[in-house]
């Protein structure tokens, strides 16, 4: 909204409502989140800034037009323009993705035999079974651990630990169920006996808002590069000016002249 070279004036007419809005969804986040922390709550009203700014920047530019519909308005703006306002939400995207999951995910390394379960962030977690098997330069356990939430089933995850045969090295293959507001991650670690086994059970809540802000970004700088103001190509052509010459006897004393001028080739 800063215009450059030039004084900032929406912000005393403006800004103040973003910051409204900011200041309310930050209060708003410390009633409605189960568990809330002063960096959660400026994250979340740094997102609701960097929204709202780019709404009310549409607002201002829209109310300016000399159009007569708000249709006509919208559609009136440039490509770059709605670019920039889409890369705008994708910061507020990926700052609400990077704020939930620092705040609310949750990590636990539990030792489960099979049969076992675990309850972390309200899911419960269950390792049905560890099995033995290989792959073409591999030695691979294979476990099956099946999630629940409040008695329901939500996903069966099939992590594995691999120990590579030429350089015996170990490698975790872990077991993910992507969804809208959550991931849950269960990789499986080093045998703690013949039966037991390391699992870490890890949910993250709606991290996939990480990349969709990125991917928002992303857009929004492609229909910034594709506005046409951009890609149209202006030829300026550039008319000297050629003195008068004079007709009669003069002008057959003006060509030789030049003529003997001219550099032989």
């Amino acid at each position: 909204m800063a215009r450059w070279r030039r004084q900032v004036g929406t912000w005393r007419d403006g800004s103040r409502w973003a910051m409204g809005v900011s200041v309310v969804s930050a209060v708003v986040a410390f009633f409605a989140l189960g568990r809330w922390t002063p960096m959660v709550g400026l994250g979340l009203a740094l997102a609701a800034w960097v929204a709202s700014t780019a709404v009310l920047n549409l607002v201002l530019r829209v109310r300016e037009h000399p159009a007569p519909s708000i249709w006509k308005r919208l559609s009136m703006q440039p490509g770059s323009f709605y670019g920039m306002l889409l890369a705008h939400f994708g910061v507020a995207v990926f700052i609400v993705g990077v704020t939930v999951v620092s705040g609310f995910e949750s990590e636990n390394d539990v030792r489960m035999e099979p049969g076992d379960t675990a309850t972390v962030a309200g899911y419960t977690f269950r390792l049905e079974s560890v099995t033995q098997g290989r792959g073409p330069n591999y030695a691979a356990s294979r476990a099956v651990v099946s999630a629940t939430r409040g008695g329901q089933p939500v996903a069966t995850l099939l992590p594995e630990r691999r120990m590579y045969t030429v350089r015996s090295m170990a490698m975790t293959e872990v077991g993910i169920d992507r969804g809208i507001t959550r991931d849950l991650y269960v990789a499986l670690g080093d045998p703690v006996s013949a039966t037991a086994w390391s699992v870490r059970l890890h949910p993250k809540p709606f991290v996939n808002l990480i990349w969709i802000g990125c991917l928002l970004m992303a857009f929004g700088g492609l229909m910034a590069v594709l506005d046409r103001r951009y890609r149209r190509q202006t030829i300026v052509t550039l008319e000297m000016p050629v003195p008068p010459v004079a007709s009669g006897p003069s002008t057959r004393q003006v060509r030789p002249a030049l003529a003997k001028k001219a550099p032989a080739r």
